[in-house]
């Protein structure tokens, strides 16, 4: 198979093009500053000898500058040529927070300044096109680590040393997915001539991969990494650089300035928001300092209590003003914004909380110094990730902190009721179930003007909020009973189907649901999901708006009833929300979408209107038991019935009379029964092991039984 061209590999990759250090506005060191830091992390990726640490793991609390130096390194790489690939996290775009996009970003990235590794990799597309969907553990040896071999014995010589940076390691979801085999990668050097520079909080999901149980020295030397740990840097004379030069308008004198420089200590995210505190004070920035330079502390007090301080005090002049009732609104606002799964907008938070949206805006307008709004859609994001661990301690923030659990609880109800109240069947009010958005004009502004932020973002992350949260069952029988389907459709849409699958993953592995068969059919219809999920990412189809009652054949039995907690179960039959007089087994959809037929053990087959539920004409009778498989044919002109009672049975669609006798020659149940795409035959399949075709016009069998299964 001849080579895909690397213009192909971004599309075979799926890479995060935004994850790179030019995309955004990131700040770098300012002249003068973190010059021994930077000279050791050079000094290091310019070093060739062979005995030279393959990795440099840069650790540091929240606020200590790691990102900031890190955008300076891979200035400097790129300067010198030395930059292989990079992994930067962006607030702004989630798609930087998804563990999957790590190594296809790099591999791609690595291919763009390297021939021989380029077509190494490639070859390996070429022979398996799902890799950029795969687990790390696939991805390490498959993206990197082979094609990297492969490259090295091309040029029969290793390659020039490239510097891989993967900036905030602490902020990837799941990022210990990844580091369970990229860290042993790089300590046995199955990479010869990569280095990566790695930056994280100490937190022990990370630090374990390491193998390192205390922080204690300012460099070790950790299995094959140098460990630096930015917190015991001199950097005093960095933060006063920094002050100087941000608070340069403001007229400070340096007595003050030397005890705002005390008060950073190594946090540089703490000099930041008093820069950001400060000059957006206006004329009140006098006044602001004064609160800053009188808050009760010394500078031997531990860093974070530092911090602390400031934002309390950003939050005391914001809240203290307001009414009981307004300041609890705004407290709930600030913690939602902490606390959703995704930045969203003010009008998403509005929504979930049930609040009016000037209100919303008016709390992240007086928050600004910690809170901020970027876009068109006023999306929220927080200044620093220090600002959520204080806002969620309650040793630290005190009676203004979130009960991170409960407020999952509030979150979790939120999305609820917008999805109680705005889910519906065919919300987008499409006239077919098998529609692609290349031959729907709008098909995505559609999805995005019916289902809404609020609604969107409910459908994704309430699962999330709710096993988080510490009442698990907040909502859930509910749900599942009168709005599963309707959310699948709608994760369908938004093209989600992954995500659906994880979410029904996260409920079922965290859940003590009331009723034992409301699991069992939960764990019936997440494998029925994952199926479909499959089959689309392995057929490479596009985006597809298909009907979730495509998925009623497995879960009639499940989510169709009505159940009373406790009590025994009320068996009501639907087709959708349809009541059925008795059980239904399979249901098909014509090609058109207006029209439903389905097969039910009365021994009938049923047409109904797709879109009011009602039935057409009189039930299809003939077969002898129960009817367990129904096909429309592609024209929907006719309709394919199979039976318990042994036969085939085809209708006219519109009259619903018979056409024909009985198609028979099975030995046992006809279990399902199928239309080829030119209509000209029928497929059945049956207990009796064997496949038969049939004539579609006649009625006939086509050749012999297909024999050869056992079961």
């Amino acid at each position: 198979m001849p080579c895909i061209l690397y213009t192909e590999i971004i599309t075979k990759l799926n890479p995060s093009t935004s994850a790179f250090h030019e995309v955004g506005q990131r700040a770098k060191c300012i002249e003068g500053t973190r010059t021994k830091i930077l000279d050791n992390i050079m000094n290091w990726a310019e070093n060739g000898s062979s005995t030279t640490m393959a990795g440099y793991w840069m650790c540091g609390m929240a606020g200590t500058g790691k990102s900031t130096i890190a955008q300076t390194v891979c200035l400097q790489l790129k300067r010198k040529g030395l930059l292989g690939g990079e992994f930067f996290c962006s607030q702004q775009i989630e798609e930087c927070h998804d563990y999957h996009k790590v190594i296809p970003t790099i591999a791609y990235q690595l291919a763009s300044c390297n021939a021989e590794y380029q077509q190494a990799l490639c070859d390996v597309l070429n022979e398996d096109l799902q890799l950029a969907f795969k687990e790390p553990q696939y991805q390490v040896t498959k993206l990197l680590i082979d094609p990297w071999k492969n490259a090295v014995k091309r040029r029969k010589s290793t390659l020039l040393a490239s510097v891989i940076v993967i900036d905030a390691l602490d902020e990837r979801r799941d990022i210990s997915l990844v580091l369970e085999f990229i860290v042993p990668a790089i300590k046995k050097q199955e990479l010869p001539g990569l280095k990566f520079f790695l930056t994280s909080r100490p937190e022990q999901h990370i630090k374990k991969h390491f193998d390192l149980d205390a922080i204690q020295q300012e460099r070790l030397y950790v299995q094959r990494f140098y460990l630096h740990n930015v917190e015991k840097s001199i950097v005093k004379k960095d933060i006063s650089l920094f002050l100087e030069n941000g608070l340069i308008g403001l007229g400070i004198s340096k007595d003050k300035l030397d005890i705002l420089v005390e008060r950073s200590g190594a946090l540089f995210i703490y000099a930041a928001t008093l820069v950001k505190y400060l000059t957006s004070g206006g004329h009140r920035a006098s006044s602001r300092l004064e609160k800053v330079l009188n808050v009760k502390g010394s500078p031997d007090k531990i860093q974070t209590q530092m911090l602390d301080e400031l934002y309390t005090q950003i939050l005391s002049d914001s809240l203290d003003k307001l009414s009981p009732e307004e300041k609890d609104q705004s407290i709930k606002v600030i913690h939602t914004a902490i606390m959703t799964g995704t930045p969203v907008s003010c009008q998403i938070i509005a929504d979930l909380l049930g609040y009016k949206l000037q209100d919303v805006k008016a709390t992240i307008s007086e928050m600004q110094s910690v809170l901020y709004t970027s876009g068109p859609e006023e999306v929220i994001y927080t200044f620093h990730a220090s600002f959520a661990d204080y806002i969620t301690s309650k040793d630290r923030a005190e009676d203004l902190h979130c009960n991170a659990s409960e407020h999952h609880s509030v979150l979790a109800r939120g999305c609820f009721d917008q999805m109680e109240r705005k889910l519906h069947f065919n919300i987008c009010n499409l006239p077919s179930s098998f529609l692609s958005d290349s031959k729907v004009a709008g098909l995505n502004e559609a999805i995005t003007q019916k289902l809404g932020g609020a609604v969107q973002y409910s459908c994704i992350f309430w699962g999330y909020h709710l096993t988080e949260g510490e009442k698990l069952n907040v909502g859930m029988e509910k749900f599942l009973q009168k709005k599963i389907l309707f959310w699948i459709e709608a994760m369908n849409l938004m093209g989600k189907m992954s995500e659906c699958i994880r979410t029904l993953d996260l409920v079922l592995k965290k859940g003590q649901f009331q009723e034992i068969q409301q699991r069992q059919h939960t764990l019936q219809f997440r494998d029925m999901a994952n199926v479909f999920a499959l089959s689309v990412v392995k057929e490479m189809t596009p985006h597809l708006y298909l009907s979730i009652l495509l998925f009623y054949p497995a879960i009639s039995n499940s989510f169709g009833r009505q159940v009373k907690v406790n009590t025994d179960i009320k068996y009501t039959q639907s087709v959708g929300c349809w009541d059925t007089a008795s059980k239904v087994w399979d249901i098909s959809i014509s090609s058109d979408g207006g029209r439903i037929v389905s097969g039910s053990d009365d021994r009938t087959v049923r047409i109904w209107d797709a879109q009011t539920g009602t039935a057409i004409g009189e039930p299809l009778q003939g077969h002898e038991d129960e009817v367990l498989s129904v096909a429309f044919s592609p024209d929907g002109a006719r309709i394919v019935s199979g039976s318990y009672d042994r036969t085939v049975r085809i209708w006219d669609a519109q009259t619903g009379t018979a056409i024909g006798e009985p198609l028979q020659g099975h030995e046992d149940w006809v279990q399902s029964v199928a239309f080829s795409p030119d209509g000209a035959r029928i497929v059945s399949g049956s207990y009796d092991r064997t496949v038969r075709i049939w004539d579609a016009q006649t009625g006939t069998a086509i050749g012999e039984p297909l024999q050869g299964h056992e079961n």
